[in-house]
């Protein structure tokens, strides 16, 4: 009987085997090994360019404070191609002459993640992009007509692209505010406060959702003092009796897209926001009889944007709503036909991209 071999001690090759060593010969043997690619954002041109951290998260923003091109010339690697913005729209000027309505913000929209107003995510692909930023729209004068002028408009979009686009992002200019002549105020991305009894302007016009601002406030005693300009995170107040106070500026909404939540700026300052990310407050309504002028902005105060409306008495123009914020300008104070004053101008718009960078 003849010897039985045995396999016992001989090393066994299966087909996981086979796998591995195909994985180990293309590894290093074919000249693979090669680094995998080192994760980036992406990467683009355009306005002013900050880094910071949150929470760990590095993002790259850009700020643009006037119209421009938000240039991709390389798709991110490692990271999504998607972009959070905020577009802000011109805030429209306050009524003039006395009593004269708060202008109405610009409109405001953004997509930044968990945020209240958050639209859908925005992916982006190399190419330019149009950045347009609106202008602030201008006070109503201390006579008649006293007519204020809306906000400008401000887009983000492809270039080229048409209208409407789910590509173009569209915040609308906000309204003027009624005088004493024309007391109703104008509709807009925000409407303007009314004077005089007109009516306060609509808000969200054209229509968004997520909504992009709310109409101005009305002054229900046909004369004394005017309603509150609207804002994105609310309605422009009535005028208020006793005491004849303006009505106040509707909300703005604080978006938080361009720096820490650290590092608050007061209201006025160089760079995006009159605080800490507050945008597009809506302006005060003017008295011209004995009160004051309804306060701009709503909870954010000077920080949103809106202007304080005028007391009476005031022959000078109202406050201006403060610059890249899209705040609403204060209504006109004045005494009617006697010593009438100005509405201010609205404040101008801004656009904010930022994407991750790490």
């Amino acid at each position: 009987m003849g010897a039985r071999s045995s396999n016992r001690n001989k090393p066994q090759n299966n087909r996981s085997d086979g796998h591995l060593l195909e994985y180990f010969r293309n590894t290093f043997v074919r000249g693979g090994g090669a680094a995998l690619p080192v994760p980036s954002g992406l990467t683009a041109t355009g306005g002013v360019i900050s880094d910071y951290s949150v929470s760990g998260t590095v993002y790259r923003a850009h700020i643009f404070t006037s119209t421009g091109t938000f240039d991709v010339t390389a798709a991110a690697v490692g990271f999504p191609n998607n972009v959070e913005y905020l577009v802000v729209a011109g805030g429209g000027g306050g009524g003039g002459h006395a009593g004269g309505g708060g202008g109405g913000a610009g409109g405001l929209r953004t997509n930044v993640s968990g945020h209240p107003l958050a639209g859908s995510p925005y992916s982006v692909s190399p190419g330019p992009y149009t950045v347009q930023v609106g202008a602030g729209g201008a006070g109503g004068p201390y006579s008649a007509p006293d007519t204020s002028t809306p906000g400008g408009l401000s887009e983000f979009y492809p270039t080229p692209v048409s209208y409407p686009s789910p590509t173009r992002i569209r915040a609308d200019s906000g309204g003027g505010g009624g005088g004493a002549v024309s007391t109703s105020g104008s509709a807009g991305g925000s409407g303007g406060g009314a004077s005089h009894g007109g009516s306060g302007g609509g808000g969200n016009s054209p229509p968004y959702s997520p909504s992009q601002g709310n109409s101005g406030g009305i002054n229900p005693l046909g004369n004394a003092a005017g309603g509150g300009g609207g804002g994105a995170g609310g309605q422009g107040g009535n005028l208020s009796s006793p005491p004849l106070v303006g009505g106040h500026g509707g909300a703005g909404v604080q978006v938080l897209i361009s720096g820490p939540p650290a590092s608050p700026q007061p209201a006025g300052a160089p760079g995006p926001g009159g605080g800490t990310g507050w945008f597009a407050g809506g302006g005060g309504g003017g008295s011209h009889v004995a009160g004051a002028g309804g306060s701009g902005g709503g909870p954010g105060g000077p920080y949103a944007g809106g202007a304080q409306g005028s007391p009476q008495g005031a022959t000078i123009a109202a406050p201006s709503g403060t610059a890249n914020t899209g705040g609403g300008g204060g209504g006109a104070g004045g005494t009617i036909y006697v010593n009438p004053g100005a509405g201010g101008a609205g404040g101008s718009g801004i656009v904010i991209v930022r994407y991750q960078i790490g």
